[in-house]
């Protein structure tokens, strides 16, 4: 998992990319839900 540690620190790092939308609302927590990837929606979720 040492590269889910890294990936959490750099979405950290870019909180504006984290809170941001695409054109039709969608965020970066629903991508990682619509492909059912709860490690990356548990740390979006945490910041």
């Amino acid at each position: 998992m040492a590269i889910l540690k890294k990936y959490s620190s750099l979405l950290i790092r870019i909180v504006h990319f984290v809170n941001s939308k695409y054109k039709d609302g969608i965020t970066a927590l629903h991508v990682a839900l619509k492909y059912k990837n709860l490690p990356i929606a548990k740390i979006l979720l945490s910041n």
